[in-house]
């Protein structure tokens, strides 16, 4: 079942945007992605759960209600629990609502090796590393710990096999060579393999994480009349204009 949305009309106009756009549509290896390229100078992040907000927000529309700012996207931004509590490391506005999961006896996307985060640090860099490498002892503003890396220091996942029959929608993070966040949504099922190689050799990202899988989504006002979504999600990354 697809569950990203697309304005139909709009996918044409989007893909024909300059390089320098933050919305692309992208072909890559016969599968399509959808391509959020946020430049931090132009852009902010911030994270959204319950945990973090004074009455319960699960959805776009309620996300949209209470950001203050002109929001640019929502998409979801890590895995998460029944209840809808992250199921690692959540740390939004410099507060710490979740600590870091290092436990890989786990079953799940989650659980596979190498486990990562997304951090922004005090000075709104945006860094992707290792569970391994994070210390409890960093300062961040920001931090959703999710699994598997896709891409590590240039290297694709040695758990990830070429041509597997794995195939499902999927969205990711990851930083390329200018710094910026790069959000993808793939628009087709696609493997880890090659949504790892897509953020790799097509998108320059040397650090890539996979957030999660068949229940992807994004609201973007450019792209869509309302926030839709079909399933209630646990982590939010939010972007807004400075």
């Amino acid at each position: 079942m697809r569950l990203v949305f697309f304005v139909v009309g709009l996918l044409v106009s989007i893909g024909a945007h300059a390089q320098d756009s933050l919305f692309r549509t992208i072909t890559f290896n016969n599968n399509r992605y959808f391509v959020a390229d946020i430049d931090l100078k132009k852009y902010n992040i911030g994270l959204f759960n319950k945990l973090d907000v004074k009455h319960s927000q699960d959805d776009f529309a309620s996300i949209d209600s209470v950001t203050g700012k002109k929001l640019v996207l929502i998409v979801n931004g890590g895995m998460f629990q029944k209840d809808l509590r992250p199921l690692g490391l959540y740390v939004s506005s410099g507060k710490t609502y979740m600590n870091v999961k290092r436990d890989t006896s786990g079953y799940g996307n989650f659980y596979m090796q190498p486990n990562g985060i997304f951090i922004l640090d005090k000075n709104s860099k945006a860094t992707v590393i290792t569970t391994k490498e994070y210390s409890e002892k960093s300062v961040v503003t920001l931090a959703t710990q999710s699994g598997p890396m896709l891409v590590t220091r240039g290297v694709i996942n040695s758990h990830f096999t070429p041509g597997s029959s794995n195939l499902n929608i999927r969205n990711g993070v990851g930083i390329n060579k200018q710094g910026h966040v790069v959000l993808v949504i793939s628009e087709d099922q696609v493997n880890f393999y090659d949504f790892a190689k897509l953020y790799r050799d097509q998108l320059g990202c040397k650090s890539a994480l996979y957030l999660d899988g068949v229940v992807c989504q994004y609201y973007s006002p450019e792209l869509h009349q309302a926030p839709r979504q079909t399933i209630p999600l646990g982590v939010f990354i939010v972007v807004t204009k400075k």
